[in-house]
């Protein structure tokens, strides 16, 4: 019988279908463990991440995968959780930065379809990804797939005349059983592994103009806002970004993980409300030593969007390099 808890003592996957087979390395092997974070630590040898870990880390994304191989603060388990985060930002800055919630809980048969609004947003609380937005503004020629591949986590834009509640559910389901902390060509992302896996309905937010709004992803160190990267928010592979500081002012960087983002330009104008924004992530920051606040800012009304531990999984790069030691240096690690 295949058991997730234990992990090769080669690489630190899990068994495949075949309880005596690796799915990461194919090793023919009975030897498993059953220690997650033994099985973290060999994994991160198995993809030459180890010296990245274990190294005295400079630059950010070192940082954040020394973040992955040795923070074990609760709270990235709470912030990792899309409902537990929610719990979290209404205690510390208040209800009001919430967007409303529909439908919540581990079985999405349970779901009252005919009951939503129009428009609104259904994903997991477990990962990245795993997300389908159901919009008057989408393509009606669009539609859910009837199957997703294994361990897909695929984005969907759908019009509410083409949405369909059986594949929704049908996906959902899916998504509800994929272990977000361990995928193929990825350093494992501790906190995952710990979230209880439920879906949530909630507000689609939009700006009147059609399109999704953009992204306020302002990066946190030792309770300071360092980076504030406005992002064009799209399901697809498309990203285009603005990188300022806290007084708006552009760095003169491009960025990367696994291919370049495109600039967004011109650079959004400074909000009116970029005190309050700087607060709430400054805030939702304080207990622990860096975390990037997703937000959105809708015609000056701001809502949360979601709490990033590992921001691109450890593969951020800026350009010129001289950027990526300078974010380094805003954060202290003690682990």
């Amino acid at each position: 019988m295949r058991t997730d808890n234990f992990f090769c003592t080669s690489c630190g996957y899990g068994p495949s279908e075949d309880p005596k087979t690796c799915a990461g390395c194919g090793a023919k092997s009975q030897e498993f463990f059953e220690d997650r974070d033994e099985g973290m630590y060999r994994y991160l040898k198995f993809q030459n991440l180890r010296d990245r870990a274990t190294s005295p880390a400079k630059t950010y994304s070192e940082k954040v995968i020394r973040k992955l191989a040795y923070d074990r603060n609760p709270l990235l388990v709470t912030f990792a959780d899309k409902i537990l985060a929610r719990d979290y930002v209404a205690a510390k800055v208040g209800p009001q930065y919430l967007t409303k919630m529909f439908s919540s809980g581990t079985n999405p048969v349970g779901i009252m379809w005919d009951e939503l609004p129009n428009e609104y947003v259904v994903k997991v609380n477990h990962g990245s990804g795993g997300i389908i937005v159901v919009r008057e503004d989408a393509d009606p020629g669009h539609s859910l797939p009837e199957r997703l591949p294994e361990n897909d986590w695929s984005r969907f834009d759908v019009h509410p005349t083409s949405m369909d509640p059986v594949r929704a559910t049908r996906i959902l389901r899916q998504w509800l059983t994929q272990d977000f902390c361990w995928r193929a060509d990825n350093a494992p992302e501790w906190a995952y592994q710990y979230v209880k896996r439920q879906y949530l309905v909630e507000e689609y937010i939009q700006d009147g103009t059609g399109n999704f709004p953009i992204d306020v992803k302002i990066f946190v160190m030792q309770g300071v806002a360092r980076i504030i990267r406005l992002r064009s928010t799209d399901l697809q592979a498309t990203r285009a970004v603005a990188d300022v500081d806290r007084d708006w002012t552009r760095y003169d960087v491009t960025c990367s993980d696994s291919k370049p983002f495109l600039s967004l330009t011109p650079t959004p104008e400074k909000p009116e409300n970029l005190d309050e924004l700087l607060h709430i992530a400054e805030t939702l920051g304080s207990e622990i030593d860096a975390v990037r606040v997703d937000l959105y800012n809708v015609n000056g009304r701001i809502y949360f969007g979601e709490l990033t531990n590992y921001p691109n999984a450890g593969n951020l790069k800026w350009e010129p390099d001289e950027f990526n030691y300078q974010a380094g240096a805003w954060w202290e690690q003690n682990y």
